[in-house]
């Protein structure tokens, strides 16, 4: 790498080294702290600006959590109310943000009040804002940082400076497209239309309405990542989509985006690390997954962290073949949205490490230093958000289930179904993979990507035995890397079966002879994605039919002015987002507190899930004490749904 590309490599890693410490001890909670008890006033008034900022130290074990709520002084909140204007905090300070106080009458105090914990509480002053600034983006200065990289180094690899011969570009334009380029747009043509079909046609699932709740407004954005632990990208992308007033199709409209930018991203991938023909191949597989459909018209994170990903490798590869100072920063940037995008992304920067490794090794060409330095910056961009992970990590490592053979069902039953194909055609797709594996050993650091990629976050997943619950989905990531396995081995499969062909007719034009393995390698796809586009199919028809609406137009029916509506876990979120906020949640021991003999005064109404409240406990509860009157069929976005109705309830006091 050139003596000056490394210094201005260098400087830019100081000055952002620098100046995210400083961006956090010149926020943090300044001025002196005063002791307060649950319920006291914070404030006199409500304030006049509509952001407030708040500081509180919460005296309690390491590892404790609860909640706090801000509400005039002499009223609780509402059920709704609450559920917005609740914080969750940990042991020390937190800051917490809030930005609509609409509900609070002018002329009473605003008080703090903790829920469900108990200890000593302390405020620093609190600051009213009327816009979000380096106070209020504390948390999220690391997230800050890799967007601003991105978008300079994208910036800088975007403008037309110099051709690859050293020929400048004539006005400064690029160059007109050949016909790969045209070939990639036409696959990224038909990507967006598969992902578009359907796009509104079901309500958003458990998991996407999580979305939606923290794009309701920035204050939510920052908070949201603290409470359904996931990363904050998702739900800034559905909060500049329209945040509260954004509909199922605009809320998940960037992440169709994002699909369709991975079928172009991994083009280019292939063709860098491949060549060509792989890499149109490789967007063609992807365009066409059912797998990748689904997650691109999903307002979750994983079509996100595919594009991440894929540009990270990208990125990876054009630094250390090339080493220039904006690759290296692009993919540190890349690396970093990954797990700002979903943890699990995170681990991609391992694997990456030991191909940078690898290929340093190999060549001792002068990129080791600035690829160490940049493996740093990513750590620097992802330091200041150890204090909102940190929790969450310690709550899941070494309490799962590491039960015998359970991640080998997995694997079997999930991953490779969803990754390479079902039944048949997927063993035979595997088979291509390993076909691919063997023809790539002459570029080993390509082939160690591709194998690593899988196989190091299974074995770190099995060591840490967490308690969260695995799903396909959680390891989008790995797709880029596979896809371009399969691509590559239906092009050495049908090289392959062209050199043994020995019967053809002679093909005297040039272009038809080389046209005969990629013909070759269209029909092997074809054949091995049969049962892909039939699942396609199935996909697209389990999209049509009942959804969550329909069960708030089900409740619309049934609940009058004064009933009641409690639900489980799995239901009350989608009913506050689609039918009324006043849902309140329960399980099975409050109910067993409050339900007892005697007719209830007020009609009380019970919805559940099949699936998700199968627990013997509470299956006992609804049978002795409720009736089923009500039953939503299955769909794409939920299970089962019973409405009940409670028949013995103890008095409300």
């Amino acid at each position: 790498m050139p003596r000056d590309a490394m210094v201005r490599l260098l400087r830019v890693w100081a000055v952002v080294a620098l100046a995210l410490p400083a961006w956090a001890a010149l926020t943090g909670a300044w001025g002196p702290a005063r002791s307060i008890a649950s319920g006291d006033p914070v404030l006199p008034r409500p304030p006049a600006a509509p952001i407030l900022t708040l500081w509180v130290r919460w005296q309690a074990p390491p590892g404790a959590s609860a909640w706090v709520v801000l509400e005039p002084d002499g009223g609780r909140a509402a059920v709704s109310d609450e559920a917005y204007r609740r914080r969750r905090i940990r042991p020390g300070w937190n800051q917490l943000i809030w930005d609509d106080f609409s509900g609070f009458p002018a002329d009473r105090a605003v008080c703090l009040r903790l829920i469900d914990g108990a200890g000593p509480l302390a405020i620093a002053p609190p600051v009213a804002s009327s816009w979000y600034g380096l106070q209020q983006l504390r948390p999220m200065r690391g997230l800050v940082a890799a967007l601003l990289l991105g978008a300079a180094a994208a910036g800088a690899l975007a403008w037309p400076r110099r051709a690859v011969g050293g020929a400048r570009f004539r006005g400064g334009r690029w160059p007109r497209p050949g016909a790969w380029h045209l070939w990639l747009g036409a696959v990224a043509l038909g990507a967006l239309v598969l992902r578009a079909f359907t796009l509104t046609a079901q309500s958003f699932w458990f998991d996407e309405v999580l979305t939606a709740i923290g794009a309701q407004s920035f204050a939510w954005v920052l908070y949201s990542a603290q409470i359904f632990g996931h990363p904050p990208l998702q739900y800034l992308v559905a909060w500049a989509a329209g945040g509260a007033a954004a509909t199922e199709g605009t809320v998940r409209l960037p992440f169709v985006a994002a699909g369709v930018a991975s079928v172009v991203a991994l083009g280019f991938l292939g063709r860098r690390l491949i060549g060509p023909a792989t890499g149109l191949l490789a967007a063609s597989v992807i365009a066409v997954s059912p797998y990748h459909v689904e997650l691109s018209q999903l307002a979750r994170p994983y079509a996100l962290v595919v594009l991440a990903v894929a540009v990270s490798w990208l990125a990876l590869f054009r630094a250390l073949e090339r080493a220039r100072a904006v690759d290296w920063l692009a993919f540190s940037a890349a690396a970093a949205l990954a797990f700002y995008i979903h943890y699990l992304g995170g681990m991609v920067v391992i694997v990456q490490a030991a191909v940078a490794a690898v290929w340093v090794a190999r060549r001792r060409d002068g990129r080791g230093a600035p690829a160490l330095l940049s493996f740093a910056g990513v750590a620097v961009l992802l330091a200041p958000w150890l204090d909102v992970v940190r929790p969450l990590i310690g709550a899941q490592l070494d309490r799962g289930v590491r039960a015998a053979g359970a991640l080998d069902d997995f694997v079997l039953h999930v991953f490779l179904p969803e990754q390479v194909g079902p039944g048949v055609a997927g063993l035979f797709t595997l088979g291509l993979c390993l076909l691919a594996l063997w023809d790539l050993r002459s570029r080993p650091e390509v082939a160690l990507a591709a194998l690593l990629s899988p196989t190091v976050p299974f074995a770190l997943l099995w060591a840490m035995n967490p308690a969260h619950a695995l799903a396909g989905r959680h390891f989008a990531f790995v797709l880029p890397m596979v896809t371009l396995l399969i691509a590559h081995g239906l092009l050495t499969a049908a090289r392959r079966i062209d050199a043994l062909v020995a019967w053809r007719p002679p093909l005297p034009a040039l272009p038809v002879r080389r046209a005969v393995p990629a013909l070759i390698a269209v029909g092997l796809m074809v054949a091995t994605h049969l049962p892909a586009g039939a699942a396609l199919g199935g996909y697209y028809r389990w999209r049509q039919g009942t959804d969550w609406r329909t069960v708030a137009e089900v409740l619309d029916r049934l609940v009058g002015p004064d009933d009641e509506v409690l639900a489980t876990l799995g239901a009350v979120y989608p009913l506050r987002f689609y039918w009324r906020p006043s849902v309140v949640e329960t399980d099975t021991e409050p109910l067993r507190a409050r339900f007892g003999a005697g007719p209830p005064k007020h009609r009380v109404w019970l919805v559940t899930l099949d699936g998700w409240d199968g627990k013997p406990g509470l299956q006992e509860w609804l049978a002795a004490n409720t009736i089923v009157v009500g039953e939503v069929p299955a769909s794409w976005s939920r299970q089962r749904v019973y409405i009940h109705a409670v028949v013995r309830a103890k008095p409300r006091a």
